[in-house]
């Protein structure tokens, strides 16, 4: 007769951990399914300080002299752009969402942003590159050696989170 000394306990954590463990895949699958039908997104992040803010994807104006603040811990302004499915989301920052039917778009997408009515970026972003486009208002370093702050534009391949 063949006896085992692992205790119960051991038995137990060995389960948890397994079930804790296909919980945690099944939580990564259904996250890279939903990423799928995301055409673009476009999330307002970092360093906005009461900006006011205009932004136009593909000639078509979607945000019209919004002010912009970040919060100081995430960074995030609570205002985004975004496709998925049939239906463009655009996300204001007192909350209200407003939906439209879809933008054509191809494999790029024109994006217009004009902020406090001086700085502007008009950039093609290729969505190959990433689909979620972030875009700050934080100080760089320019070619002088200065810091001055401008529109910046980062793209992501995957989920990006705002802690």
């Amino acid at each position: 007769m063949l006896t085992t000394n692992i205790p119960y306990q051991a038995v137990r954590y060995i389960f948890k951990s397994n079930v804790f463990l296909i919980f945690i895949l099944s939580s990564v699958w259904a996250q890279a399914q939903d990423y799928k039908d995301i055409d673009f997104a476009v999330i307002f992040s970092d360093c906005f300080d009461n900006d006011t803010i205009s932004v136009s994807i593909n000639s078509i104006p979607l945000l019209e002299s919004i002010a912009l603040n970040s919060d100081h811990s995430t960074g995030h302004t609570n205002s985004d752009i975004y496709q998925v499915f049939d239906t463009l989301y655009v996300r204001r920052t007192d909350g209200t969402v407003l939906s439209n039917n879809r933008m054509e778009i191809g494999k790029s997408i024109q994006l217009i942003i004009v902020v406090n009515g001086v700085d502007q970026i008009d950039e093609k972003i290729n969505l190959q590159d990433g689909k979620i486009v972030v875009v700050d208002y934080c100080r760089r370093e320019n070619d002088l050696g200065e810091k001055e702050k401008g529109i910046n534009i980062k793209q992501h391949k995957k989920k990006v989170a705002f802690y």
